[in-house]
């Protein structure tokens, strides 16, 4: 609610004819006022299309309330939709324009009270008020305010949830109580904050509404973060379905032609219902941030045509190497649809390293990570540890002794933060397990040595599957780089570059040992440099490089078959 959205423009022309109302100026004269501040507004919010699409509808009706002409909204959205698309045709696919004209629509045709006493039952309305105290009367004011507020936070958060869903993978139901407790702070933080803005050299005026704006959006920040804390306030899950939105919005429209805006009791517990139906695969199957465990949920399926699918996934072993710049990201599908991650980070922000790891375990779909395995204690490696804990259920943290015990300030801050019901594993050299028909092998470190780095400390995980090795080495060099080959050969299929192929770093003897016939290079521009290529070009090896490539993924079947795969930003492309 504090961004900058077409919601605000309302609040500020409400704001202007609430304060000149009392001062009786006529028609045409509020019409000017609330079309300039409006637009000066706008100008000064830097004329997003939410905006402007609010500056449209609030001048439209404000100058048919001058002309003394009624307005419809649909036709006054028609003409706002109209205009921008005229200004740019992209906006018909601006999430921000279709969630504007979606709450507006809403509002006025489910939020706005019907029940509301006519004109022939207004004296009668009146004559039962004027028999009330004052006190009674504000009190009676306020509970239908209240009363108002919430059906239209409830019907807006209802209609909106499914495309806020798809688009942001978020479900907030707090959302509709919370609307309701910050809407006067939110109206007062705007207009105090437009007046600051405008009198603040005036040290009385300035002062007073600068500290009315402090509170209020103190407040609000105060009950966001307490809302945030509420369990089950909001949920992170995949984006739903494309049949499941066409039936929500198919149920609306169905609704308003056959029904009308009639009976929107029933409809709300339809619509809710609906939201429910979306909602429960996605927490409650094998992927879900509450499943059972993929084991038990494929062993108890009774349901022929689920065990199909799961069969046909059972075919493959995935391994996702996403683009995050520079660091790692290896997202690990087991034919068993049970999802590991070697490594969450890159380098840069720490609160925007989860985005792009995040964006890509939606797409499998899948709410929840079995294993998040961390090779060592270098922030491109789990700096987006938090923000995945935050938006999806992680089963087990693993990672070597050194980093639990290592004394780097992030580290520990990052260990001090995790959840307590996590689990947390060591893994070292001679750790050995089976996940359905894949197997697993940890090759370094070796427990009790302490190497003279963290880089040199990399968990290093070789996976199998139909006779297929894939080997992930973190950053291995040094003397972890001399264990790990002093180790009997084996010859791999698959190899991640140490180091996101760092010139630093000769792999020669590492690509001897394991001999690859693919090398990826998860790293940034920096890895299609030419001396690069030539580092890691040796006999018949093929490079992946996630900068060059988008997202890199590797398949193997059952049968053995392996074949390697790049995003083109649309679809999987084979290399």
């Amino acid at each position: 609610m504090l961004a900058i959205s077409g919601m605000h423009v309302e609040i500020v022309a409400a704001s202007v004819l609430l304060l000149a109302g009392p001062l009786g100026w006529r028609p045409a004269t509020l019409m000017v006022l609330i079309v300039s501040v409006c637009g000066a507004y706008a100008i000064l919010a830097g004329g997003n299309p939410p905006v402007l699409r609010a500056v449209i509808v609030v001048s439209a009706f404000a100058v048919a309330r001058a002309l003394g002409r009624p307005a419809r909204l649909a036709n006054v959205l028609g003409l706002a939709a109209l205009t921008l698309v005229l200004i740019r045709v992209a906006n018909v696919d601006n999430v921000g324009v279709q969630l504007s004209f979606l709450a507006v629509g809403t509002i006025g045709l489910f939020a706005i009270d019907r029940s509301l006493p006519s004109e022939r039952r207004a004296p009668l309305r009146q004559l039962i008020e004027e028999g009330l105290g004052p006190t009674q009367r504000w009190w009676r004011w306020w509970l239908r305010s209240l009363q108002q507020t919430w059906r239209l936070s409830l019907w807006v958060w209802l209609v909106t949830c499914p495309l806020v869903w798809f688009s942001f993978h978020i479900i907030a139901p707090i959302a509709v109580p919370l609307n309701v407790l910050i809407a006067l702070p939110l109206m007062l933080a705007l207009v105090s904050g437009l007046l600051t803005g405008l009198f603040g050299w005036l040290p009385p005026l300035g002062w007073l509404t600068g500290t009315l704006c402090g509170a209020s959006l103190s407040f609000i920040d105060w009950a966001i973060a307490i809302g945030q804390r509420v369990s089950l306030g909001h949920l992170w899950l995949p984006a739903p379905s494309g049949w499941w939105m066409v039936g929500f919005y198919g149920l609306v429209a169905g609704w308003l032609l056959c029904i009308g805006q009639r009976h929107n009791r029933w409809l709300l517990g339809v619509l809710l219902a609906w939201i429910v139906v979306g909602i429960a695969p996605h927490a409650f199957g094998p992927r879900g941030r509450w499943g059972m465990n993929v084991d038990e949920a494929l062993a108890g399926d009774s349901e022929p045509g689920a065990a199909k699918v799961a069969n046909d996934h059972a075919s493959e072993l995935r391994c996702t190497f996403v683009d995050v710049g520079h660091g790692t990201s290896v997202i690990i599908e087991m034919p068993n649809r049970e999802v590991w991650l070697y490594d969450a980070g890159h380098m840069g922000s720490d609160d925007r390293s989860h985005q792009d790891i995040a964006a890509a375990l939606w797409q499998l779909p899948t709410a929840r990570i079995a294993r998040l395995l961390i090779s060592h204690a270098d922030s491109d490696h789990y700096n987006a540890t938090t923000g995945l804990l935050e938006r999806f259920t992680v089963g087990t943290l693993t990672s070597t002794s050194q980093f639990f015990q290592s004394s780097d300030r992030r580290v520990r801050e990052l260990l001090e933060t995790l959840p307590h019901h996590l689990v947390r594993e060591e893994f070292h050299a001679g750790r050995r397990g089976r996940v359905g028909e894949v197997s697993y092998q940890i090759l370094h470190p070796q427990a009790g040595k302490q190497a003279e780095s963290d880089n040199a400390s990399s968990l290093c995980l070789l996976l199998e599957f139909a006779g297929k090795r894939v080997l992930l080495p973190g950053d291995l060099e040094g003397s972890g780089l001399i264990d790990l080959t002093e180790l009997p050969p084996r010859p791999c299929h698959v190899m991640m570059a140490p180091h996101h192929g760092s010139l630093t770093l000769d792999p020669g003897e590492l690509l001897n040992w394991c001999q690859p016939q693919w090398v990826i290079i998860s790293g940034n521009h920096r890895a299609t440099r030419a001396e690069v290529l030539q580092k890691y070009s040796v006999g018949e090896s093929q490079l992946g490089i996630t900068f060059r490539d988008g997202a890199v993924q590797v398949r193997i079947d059952s049968a053995g078959s392996l074949s390697v795969w790049h995003w083109s930003g649309q679809q999987w492309l084979l290399k």
